[in-house]
Formats: C-alpha cells, structure tokens, sequence
C-alpha cells in the first residue's frame, strides 16, 4: 500500500477530466504500485471514510503531482483535493461479511481450474446493481445441478454510493486488479453469461451470441414473467448491447459472444429468479 495526497487533474489531460472512475498517475507511482493505463487502483481513506476505486486513464509526466483525479471521479466517489489517501493494485480486499460491514469490495471465484464449458459472471453485485450477483449464482446452482461444468465470478460491493464507488470499469482490461478474474480468464469458454441491471424501462438480452439465442432467451423469460415487461433482443433496440470485443462475455467466449442480460431493476429485485430459469432453460435446450 502506497501513501498519497490526491490532486486535480490537468484540464488538458482530455482521456481523464470528464470520464466516470478515471484517475492518471506519474511515471514513480506507476512503478511503485505496478500499473499501467488500464488498470485499476483502490483507493483507501482515513477516519472511516468509504474506499473506492479509479481507473488510470494516463501516466503523466509530473512527479510533483503522484495521483491527479479529475473532478467528476472526485465528487462521484467523496473524494477531496490535497486528501491524504492510500492506493492499491488490487481492488476487492474484503471477506464477503466483512465488506458488507466496512462498505468494502469482495470477489467470489469458484473454478477447478480446468473447464471451459460454462462461465457466469457478475461484475457489479451486491449494493451496486443489487440482485446481479444472486442471478449469477443461482445459475451457476441450477447448471451444476443438472450436470452441466460452470464457474462462477463475482465482485460484491457494499455501502451509500456503491455504484460511484465499486462500479467496475472494464475489469477485463486490467492487469492482476481482480485475482479472482485472473484466474478464470485464461480460458475461453463454450458460453459465457454475465448479469447486469440498468436503469431503463425494458430487459436488454444482448451480448454477441447469435440472434436466435437472444431471441429464445427473451422469448422465455417474457413467458415467465407472464408479459407483465418488456424484453429486447435486437441489439439495435438496446442502449447497452453487450457487444465490445473488449467485453469479457465476449472476450471469454470461443464462440462468436456471450449473452449479456441487462435487467430492468423490477425484473433484477423481484423476478430474477424467473429470469434465471429462463435462461438454464435455453442453455439447456441448446448446449
């Protein structure tokens, strides 16, 4: 853990001042915490005030200036100019109980290691978008209980302002941030199913998996949840498609992408357990 007094960040440094949860560091904090752009850093604070994280956007030239946050990460995640903080290359530091007390960060992996049939994964569970890590784990149950090979990721923050704090920015750009993630993805996997909620009025089925696959998905969890919402599947009528090439569920899948489910927060708090069948159903009817 290296200590660090927090700066603003340059008006010219264009890849940082405005982005959500972006920081840029100089050249001897690069090396001392072992980061690179991409990467992601922990952010610790005094007298109990709540951690968080932020993504190096940039190494900058300046060593006067170690840590520069720009002011949207700042007001979004409480942090303060000249505050005295301490910063980690590794992100989820807390045992599940403990982060849920200490409004810390937490990370499931249960993987031998070895297969490569099924991947499920929540980036942003617990209080960040809450029901997201309950989906991902009750598939993982359902899978494994009827024979199917599956490993599970998840990340668990807890605390006011969770999402301003723990809402992890590509994770699959970094370099030894999350040691869980490290672990599962040296493997490309036959399917890959990721969990998110957003804050929209309809059920996003995307991610790059085939059309046809979206379509059942979407199809049998309408019939679930008995037409009460709306459930897309064509990418062109989504805001959050699913379909980076950066994105792990695509990243991490052999095939042509992974199915991303972006729950509307009725379908993530009060039918997730539905949408969840939906989609062991599919997968079981197509693997």
């Amino acid at each position: 853990m290296v200590s660090t007094k927090i700066y603003k960040s340059k008006s010219g440094h264009g890849s940082v001042v405005g982005k959500r949860w972006s920081c840029s560091v100089s050249p001897t904090l690069s090396d001392k915490l072992d980061v690179g752009v991409d990467d992601h850093i922990r952010i610790d604070r005094n007298h109990g005030k709540k951690p968080c994280y932020a993504r190096v956007r940039k190494i900058h030239s300046k060593a006067k200036y170690p840590l520069r946050v720009p002011k949207r990460t700042r007001t979004r995640s409480g942090l303060e100019h000249h505050e005295e903080v301490f910063l980690s290359p590794v992100i989820p530091q807390e045992k599940y109980m403990q982060a849920r007390k200490t409004h810390g960060l937490s990370e499931t992996v249960w993987d031998d290691k070895e297969q490569d049939s099924i991947l499920v994964y929540a980036p942003h569970g617990g209080d960040i978008e809450f029901g997201t890590d309950d989906a991902a784990i009750r598939l993982y149950h359902r899978l494994t209980a009827n024979g199917y090979q599956a490993s599970l990721w998840c990340l668990h923050g807890f605390g006011a302002n969770s999402f301003s704090r723990w809402h992890a920015s590509k994770p699959g750009l970094t370099s030894g941030s999350y040691p869980g993630l490290e672990q599962i993805r040296t493997r490309e996997y036959d399917l890959v199913v990721s969990f998110h909620v957003h804050d929209e009025s309809y059920t996003g089925v995307g991610g790059s998996i085939g059309a046809p696959f979206r379509e059942a998905v979407a199809e049998e969890m309408c019939e679930r949840i008995k037409d009460r919402y709306e459930f897309r599947h064509r990418h062109e009528n989504m805001r959050w498609k699913g379909v980076s090439d950066a994105n792990l569920v695509n990243k991490l899948c052999s095939g042509t992408g992974g199915l991303q489910l972006e729950m509307q927060p009725i379908v993530g708090y009060k039918y997730r357990n539905r949408a969840v069948n939906a989609v062991c159903s599919v997968v079981q009817s197509r693997l």
